[in-house]
């Protein structure tokens, strides 16, 4: 999921509180998201979240250790970057588990594309 940043990147950016409203529902959805994949019983462990956390700082040309002091930096505690990760890994296997067993694609449709 895109953060309001990333979503409005080069492009003029709408009223503050237009931008409030906005992250509020996706927080909220976020969190409806996340409830209902408990539900369902899924859980993410805290191995899987540090692997995502390792491949995104490899993906940024840096360490674990050099990410938190970044996100120190930016007044960001390492415990919330690990939240939102587990939080989205959770919501990725909601969505496979609920999504992918009705997507589906005809023989045609393959052919058709090649």
């Amino acid at each position: 999921m895109l953060s309001l940043r990333q979503q409005y990147a080069g492009q003029q950016q709408p009223p503050v509180e237009q931008l409030r409203q906005m992250a509020l529902q996706q927080l909220i959805s976020q969190s409806a998201l996340a409830q209902r994949a408990h539900e369902h019983g899924l859980r993410v462990d805290p191995q899987t979240v540090q692997q995502a956390i390792a491949t995104i700082a490899r993906n940024n040309g840096m360490s674990v250790v050099e990410l938190q002091k970044v996100l120190s930096e930016q007044g960001i505690p390492f415990s919330t970057m690990e939240r939102d990760i587990g939080q989205q890994l959770l919501i990725s296997q909601l969505r496979e588990r609920t999504l992918d067993p009705t997507v589906t694609v005809s023989n045609a449709e393959v052919e058709a594309y090649l």
